[in-house]
């Protein structure tokens, strides 16, 4: 028996966005909360008033995880929504929403399956050969 999942999600990243996504993806699975933050404002992203603390659990709970660590014992969702209340986010890049959105379905069928995991450990193998690859044009391509 085979299936098929479509969400109607369909999304193209440019080498760009490919690459700082792939950055951030690295600092979520071993860099510092200050690199996180500043790594995910060069991407784009806006809130009302760029709370580092909002910043930094938005980029988790997108390409990270959302255990209760992250989430201070509440359910992700509401969790989601208290950070809207204490700082609104305003802009999130084309693309990136969706790739938070396929790692936040993943996450949730890991949990479903009992099998919680954090997405940034999973991907950050194939993020860094990607940074890799094109480590000599880096500062180029994401500028």
């Amino acid at each position: 028996m085979k299936g098929l999942i479509d969400f109607g999600q369909v999304q193209e990243l440019s080498l760009s966005h490919r690459l700082k996504l792939a950055k951030l993806i690295v600092l979520l699975a071993e860099g510092t909360k200050e690199e996180i933050v500043q790594h995910y404002i060069s991407m784009g992203v806006r809130t009302r008033h760029m709370n580092p603390y909002v910043l930094e659990k938005l980029a988790r709970l997108g390409f990270d995880r959302d255990d209760p660590e992250i989430c201070e014992g509440k359910n992700a969702q509401l969790f989601f929504e208290g950070l809207g209340k204490l700082d609104p986010v305003l802009k999130i890049p084309d693309g990136y929403l969706m790739a938070a959105r396929v790692g936040m379905l993943l996450r949730g069928l890991g949990t479903w399956l009992q099998l919680p995991h954090s997405t940034a450990q999973k991907w950050a193998p194939v993020a860094q050969q990607l940074l890799n690859k094109y480590k000599d044009s880096y500062e180029e391509l994401t500028a």
